[in-house]
């Protein structure tokens, strides 16, 4: 029997692996000035191995490995499904299928594909050849584990809406987006979100500085030790089911703001500080997205003295890699060579472990 704790320093000390690789091989890069489409196969082999490995590392794992998994195994075996009752739709439809062909470990493995390689094909949407950078500050990212072997169906409606935002056609987004709904309920959030300051993006400017404003409101809250719950609507509160009455009745005051893992959230807000109002790269795809991520955020800070607060984190922490890698395709940032940002990512896992 697999003890969780090292179940969990496995999958940490695979991923550093991985970070230092693709800084040795960026390294190599920068010395080596021919021959580079070698170096960026290599970095795609290691990358494919990588999310492979991790994919089926997930759906293989114990029944007792994470909170969650026995109670996504026994409902497995439950072949009653009522679409009347059912919040996550299209999860629902999935376990259903699954559960009529194949056995609880086929689902699970499938499950974590979708986590995991959705994302992984998001980033080579947007990103192209930097896309294994911007998949390790995916895979170190505060929320990333949880959601592999916990909350499942919220990594997998997650990395559903990060294959949206990669998309082009507005109409596609929205379809991608609606997906990411039915899969997951709470997902509702960002999309409206999403939506909402789409359609106000003429006003960007302006709802982007009331974004920051909410989002250092909540820090301070956070910081007074303010509890959010009794002002809390119950259909918040309900968008997050899974075991959410038992997790919010607790009333233990666990977490703090001064946090490495907090540190994480931050990072993207700080970065887009510079890239907006001081190098003046206004792009609306990543303004929208970065309003989105702020007000989120700031959700996480405003609950984050209710017990398991990380399952709200993974609102944002999702769209992490995107924030910090979408100003590299500005134009004038351009000229940042890989290996300054492998040492950035290498840097950020180091962070991580520490966590």
């Amino acid at each position: 029997m697999i003890e969780e704790e090292f179940y969990i320093s496995n999958v940490q000390n695979i991923i550093f692996i991985y970070s230092l690789s693709l800084s040795l091989l960026s390294f190599v890069l920068l010395m080596i000035n021919k021959q580079k489409e070698h170096i960026f196969l290599l970095e795609n082999m290691l990358t494919i191995f990588i999310s492979i490995f991790i994919v089926f590392y997930f759906g293989t794992r114990d029944p007792w490995i994470g909170v969650d998994t026995q109670t996504y195994v026994n409902s497995f075996y439950n072949k009653d499904f009522d679409t009347a009752t059912e919040k996550d739709l299209l999860f629902g439809l999935l376990r259903t299928f699954f559960s009529a062909y194949s056995d609880a470990t086929t689902f699970l493995i499938f499950c974590s594909f979708i986590y995991v390689g959705l994302a992984l094909l998001s980033f080579y949407r947007i990103f192209n050849k930097l896309y294994g950078y911007a998949f390790l500050l995916f895979l170190i990212s505060p929320a990333f584990i949880m959601l592999g072997i916990n909350v499942i169906r919220s990594g997998m409606a997650a990395s559903i809406f990060l294959l949206a935002i990669s998309m082009h056609k507005q109409k596609h987004i929205l379809l991608w987006m609606f997906l990411s709904v039915l899969m997951h309920v709470s997902m509702l959030i960002p999309v409206s979100l999403y939506c909402l300051f789409y359609f106000m993006r003429g006003e960007w400017n302006l709802i982007l500085k009331c974004c920051y404003l909410f989002w250092l409101g909540a820090i301070v809250l956070a910081l007074l030790n303010v509890n959010i719950l009794p002002f809390a609507s119950s259909f918040v509160l309900e968008l997050f089911q899974d075991r959410a009455t038992m997790f919010l009745m607790q009333g233990k005051m666990e977490a703090t703001v001064f946090s490495m893992a907090n540190f994480f959230y931050v990072l993207p807000i700080l970065l887009s500080l510079y890239y907006v109002f001081y190098k003046r790269n206004v792009d609306i795809r990543y303004i929208v997205l970065l309003e989105v991520y702020i007000v989120t955020n700031a959700i996480f800070f405003l609950f984050l003295r209710i017990p398991f607060s990380e399952r709200l984190g993974y609102l944002s922490s999702f769209m992490f890699p995107v924030l910090c890698f979408y100003p590299y395709l500005l134009s004038d940032v351009k000229k940042i060579s890989c290996f300054y940002i492998s040492i950035f990512v290498f840097s950020a896992s180091v962070l991580k472990l520490m966590v």
